[in-house]
């Protein structure tokens, strides 16, 4: 769709108690007097409209904001308000991968003057250039189905996980809350509730491998419940409220440290009663907080396959399996041969015994892989009910599945600390019989065909 005039008639608070219509101006030819563009380099252009918001948080302004996002250019108009009154006029564009273009000017009856515009303006692009942050302290919470988590852990000066202060006591394993509190570079405190969601998205995808754990966000939502003597049904939210949470960074100690195990310890020698972690977890979050931005990106879509795998392997088995086998394909390097699949990377990151036990079960995984993405095919018992009642089963799948399910942690861990660095092994072109024949053969007949044309050449004598 091209860029249009709105045709909606958009109110906002004016931030004095009344409302205020939003024009949009992008269509406007009149002056602008304030014009400049911020480059797509270092991500200049994605963060500028956050130093915005800092920059009129710290003066008292509110912003109104109007917008057209199409795949080809995005843009739109930005109304700063201060006192009840209209100030600044913003209109900005963006076309795909190309810079932010900004348009400013005074309303006519603005109270501020146009060097205090031109400094606002100077701010905001000088503390985006130099990605001017303040460090800040956030609390966030994740879920978990498993053993209590009932201490602290820190994964560097800045990271700590910590327990809830209310635990469900009625079972060993059920569903559980873990705090991450953190301390993160913000843009100003407007920034925070991005820079949370961020951290916890990356947090979430983290601890799912290294946990073996369908670690997530919170589910939102309302759901029927019933009451604990069975004898009426309600309605309520979903969620987990704590009681009191810290106002600033908690100091190490102030609980009692996480249970760590090594990673051959038997898990009959681990707790019963609250999680454990292994051991070197503080360095594997060391490994991933020193990645590039592309390869913690090229993690986190392979971690997010794993987590999506857990959460699915109870109801949709043949699914979690698929996706097992697209989260080991996607560590393969960027500059991998095509013919390269999931076998290859974890051949590469776990060695040949690893993948000869894969290869071993009945099911192959880029057959199952392939199979159900592409054609909806199931492997696994999801659709027959009552499959315990069967005369005769078939474990093989469920040992296949279990063999990918310790794979496939095992290959992200080992990406992890690599980071990226690894030989693939080399591709063995495989040919049929039937190949070698069918290629020999037209060898064959064209040297042929070659001969008896050359003796047809060839003077006859008499």
């Amino acid at each position: 769709m091209v860029k249009r005039k709105s045709r909606m008639e958009i109110t906002v608070a004016d931030g004095a108690g009344g409302m205020m219509r939003v024009e949009d101006l992008r269509f406007e030819k009149g002056d602008w007097p304030i014009s400049f563009e911020v480059p797509v380099t270092n991500e200049q252009a994605d963060r500028w409209s956050r130093y915005l918001s800092w920059s009129c948080h710290r003066r008292g302004w509110t912003q109104s904001k109007f917008a057209q996002m199409e795949r080809v250019e995005n843009s739109g108009t930005i109304a700063i308000t201060a006192n009840g009154k209209s100030q600044i006029e913003i209109v900005w564009e963006q076309k795909r991968e190309g810079p932010l273009a900004v348009r400013a000017r005074l309303v006519s009856l603005a109270d501020i003057s146009s060097s205090d515009a031109e400094q606002f303006f100077t701010e905001i692009n000088d503390s985006c250039r130099m990605a001017t942050t303040v460090p800040l302290y956030v609390r966030g919470t994740l879920q978990y189905e498993g053993r209590a988590w009932r201490g602290e852990l820190w994964l560097d000066d800045r990271t700590r996980l910590a327990a809830p202060s209310l635990q469900d006591e009625t079972a060993t394993y059920g569903p559980r809350i873990v705090h991450i509190d953190a301390t993160l570079d913000c843009v100003g405190e407007p920034d925070i509730g991005y820079a949370r969601q961020q951290m916890l998205i990356e947090m979430s995808a983290f601890l799912s491998v290294v946990m073996q754990k369908a670690v997530r966000l919170f589910d939102v939502g309302r759901v029927w419940t019933f009451t604990p003597d069975g004898t009426t049904s309600e309605v309520r939210s979903l969620g987990y409220l704590e009681p009191a949470n810290p106002l600033s960074m908690p100091l190490p100690g102030t609980l009692k440290q996480v249970p760590l195990h090594g990673l051959d310890d038997p898990d009959w020698s681990r707790p019963d009663n609250e999680m454990s972690v292994r051991a070197d977890i503080s360095d594997l979050w060391s490994s991933y907080r020193s990645l590039s931005e592309k390869q913690r990106l090229q993690f986190l879509q392979a971690a997010a396959k794993w987590q999506e795998a857990m959460i699915h392997w109870q109801d949709r088995p043949s699914l979690s399996f698929a996706l097992m086998a697209v989260a080991c394909e996607a560590l393969k390097p960027t500059d991998a041969d095509q013919r390269h699949n999931c076998y290859a990377v974890i051949e590469a990151l776990l060695g040949k015994t690893a993948v000869d036990r894969v290869r071993q079960n009945a099911f192959p995984v880029q057959h199952v892989r392939s199979t159900h993405l592409h054609s909806g095919e199931i492997h696994g018992p999801e659709l027959m009910m009552m499959n315990f009642m069967r005369t005769y089963q078939d474990p093989s799948f469920r040992k296949a599945h279990r063999e990918m399910f310790r794979v496939t942690p095992a290959a992200l861990v080992e990406w992890l600390k690599k980071r990226d660095v690894f030989a693939m092994p080399s591709v063995r072109r495989q040919r049929s019989l039937r190949r070698w024949v069918r290629e020999n053969v037209a060898i064959a007949l064209g040297l042929a065909f070659s001969i008896g044309l050359l003796i047809g050449l060839l003077p006859r004598t008499p």
